[in-house]
């Protein structure tokens, strides 16, 4: 028989399979999602149940971070359906009479009758309560369990777009969990084993579905706050993402620096998916827009910080005295991201922005925080406290804001 793990959406089973934990089912999860305890059903055994458990508003996001949307899962339903019927109508046109109801069932088969026709098929699937015969073709091949015949689970390079429609399907599902205690038992997995982190490890004969997404930013800086923000506002997606090494090797840092290691990763074609973030200000938008007239591979994304509500007004320094103007594009730095609260002094007024330099190219001045070392210690000690991920959004609303157009520039 063999041992098997089992994909659940709440109690129902979904997915299964056999001998290993595959990629497109533990790439649903985070390994903080892993949780041991008794065997309910044999509670005088010493026996173990080890299943990960996940928020189906937290996979949903992973699903669309991986890329796997819900139009795009309806396209691949789509460009199935009409492969299925082509070949369908070709037979039939051959004199085999026998396609004849296929043809027809799969005429009708939108995406939408696929969907109404889910939630009783997940039911129902394996019980034996279940009527021997079917009401027609379409329920007679969503049934199947057979790989070639079936409809529900029909043919696709992913499986988990299925699993995105069935999530849409049955919007009540609340939990997804993947049970693993029997491949543990039978000895395939050391009971300590990290499957996420195992399966993300580089391979030179095939890369993981589940290798993270490289986050590149113009400084050390950048780099730890971008981590630490993701963590504070959306931990349920942080093991998606890796972030840039400055330190280990000195890489050197700026925004022409981090032009040039994206030029260098596109010649060299390296398949990574990245996303470099440069600073809203002078030198960071003239670089951005030098890449912008290139043509990156797709795997090689590039924005600029947000344009911040508070920024249009700020108080700045130069020679001809101190103005409240918009530093939008000019001296928006991460520090502008850190919380209007971190970036005010002892009597709550604004630190403001000195300007250094004039960058011909762009025909504009730079300008950074007056004070940027005590904005950053007061934002690395305010985002290490304790607080749920809804309360860190709200506190920190520009790297919110910051986090979700990265979302969407991986889409």
């Amino acid at each position: 028989m063999g041992s098997y793990c089992e994909l659940r959406f709440d109690d129902l089973h979904v997915d299964s399979w056999k001998s290993s934990v595959p990629d497109h089912m533990i790439s649903l999860f985070q390994e903080n999602e892993r949780d041991k305890f008794p065997n309910k059903d044999y509670p005088e055994e010493e026996w173990t149940t080890t299943i990960y458990k996940a928020r189906k508003e937290d996979v949903l996001l992973r699903l669309e971070l991986m890329g796997v949307t819900l139009e795009r899962a309806k396209a691949v339903f789509e460009q199935w359906r009409l492969e299925e019927l082509d070949m369908y109508t070709e037979w039939l046109s051959e004199g085999n009479d026998w396609a004849t109801d296929t043809k027809e069932a799969l005429e009708q088969f939108t995406i939408n009758e696929w969907m109404r026709r889910v939630p009783a098929v997940i039911r129902d699937r394996y019980s034996s309560d279940r009527k021997n015969e079917p009401e027609d073709e379409i329920e007679r091949r969503m049934h199947s369990t057979s790989y070639d015949d079936g409809w529900l689970f029909f043919a696709c390079e992913d499986v988990r777009f299925v699993y995105r429609l069935i999530l849409e399907a049955r919007p009540e599902t609340e939990w997804i969990s993947l049970d693993i205690s029997n491949l543990l038992d039978g000895g395939y997995y050391d009971e300590d084993v990290k499957l996420i982190s195992e399966s993300r490890k580089p391979d030179a004969l095939e890369r993981s579905i589940l290798e993270p997404v490289v986050i590149m930013a113009e400084g050390k800086t950048d780099i730890r706050a971008l981590q630490a923000s993701l963590e504070a506002l959306y931990p349920s997606v942080a093991e998606l993402f890796s972030f840039f090494d400055h330190d280990t090797l000195s890489v050197d840092g700026g925004a022409n620096f981090l032009s040039k290691f994206l030029k260098a990763f596109a010649a060299a074609r390296t398949p990574v998916k990245i996303v470099a973030v440069f600073d809203n200000d002078a030198a960071g938008r003239m670089e951005f827009q030098r890449l912008e007239r290139l043509t990156l591979p797709s795997n090689i994304r590039a924005l600029c910080l947000p344009e911040i509500e508070f920024a249009r007004a700020y108080p700045t320094v130069g020679p001809q005295g101190t103005h409240k103007m918009d530093i939008n594009g000019d001296a928006v730095g991460i520090e502008l991201l850190m919380g209007q609260h971190n970036l005010c002094d002892g009597d709550g007024e604004l630190f403001p922005i000195r300007w250094t330099q004039y960058y011909s190219g762009s025909k504009s001045y730079q300008g950074e925080v007056s004070d940027k070392d005590a904005v950053q210690k007061a934002f690395f000690k305010d985002i290490a406290a304790p607080r749920d991920s809804m309360a860190a959004r709200k506190k920190f609303p520009e790297l919110d804001l910051l986090w979700r157009t990265i979302f969407e520039r991986l889409n």
